[in-house]
């Protein structure tokens, strides 16, 4: 696979009514700023790279760690992304795709089918992040393929069972218990209903 330097990356053809640079099939991992891109199948970055509003995927690409992702990005099936990416809101992701560990996501996503998160550990899930309760920004439970219900909370990551035990065994007030108990209850609703 060709691995392309930011020189050969500047000189791709642009279009010139939308202001898209058209990037085909390579490597990208010594680039790490990509403005409004069409990338081709199986493309490959490295980590911390950043991409612009309206980026498009081709199917089988690679993404480093830390990546970020501004609004409505676009991948096909079977990406993957590593550790601790962030996606602003409105992307979509086509069937296959798998998220590792601590990946963060803003509201209107859609998934396709057989989505993995947190490194494959919730195979073919869904899940529902909750802001704005106790302590911790965000909130994610994911129920995976057998309808178990995950949850990560900060560096906290496992059942839902464990989540509640560590939560009902911490110094938490009773407030903050109440209110995780809550969304808990409702992330059940919302992915096992």
């Amino acid at each position: 696979m060709k691995k392309y330097t930011q020189e050969e990356y500047n000189k791709f053809e642009m279009d010139d009514v939308n202001n898209i640079r058209f990037c085909p099939t390579g490597d990208y991992s010594n680039i790490k700023l990509f403005d409004r891109c069409e990338f081709g199948d199986g493309c490959k970055f490295g980590e911390h790279s950043i991409f612009g509003f309206g980026c498009t995927f081709g199917s089988g690409c690679e993404f480093g760690g830390y990546s970020n992702f501004a609004q409505w990005c676009e991948f096909d099936e079977n990406c993957t992304f590593e550790r601790n990416c962030n996606f602003s809101l409105g992307g979509s992701f086509g069937n296959g795709g798998s998220f590792g560990v601590s990946c963060e996501f803003a509201s209107n996503h859609n998934f396709g089918s057989n989505c993995d998160f947190e490194n494959r550990r919730v195979k073919n899930g869904s899940y529902i992040a909750v802001e704005g309760i106790g302590i911790k920004r965000k909130i994610y439970f994911f129920a995976d393929e057998n309808k178990e219900l995950f949850v990560r909370c900060d560096v906290f990551f496992g059942t839902s069972d464990e989540w509640l035990g560590d939560i009902k065994n911490s110094e938490f007030d009773s407030k903050f218990i109440s209110n995780y108990t809550l969304a808990l209850e409702l992330a059940k609703i919302e992915l096992l209903d």
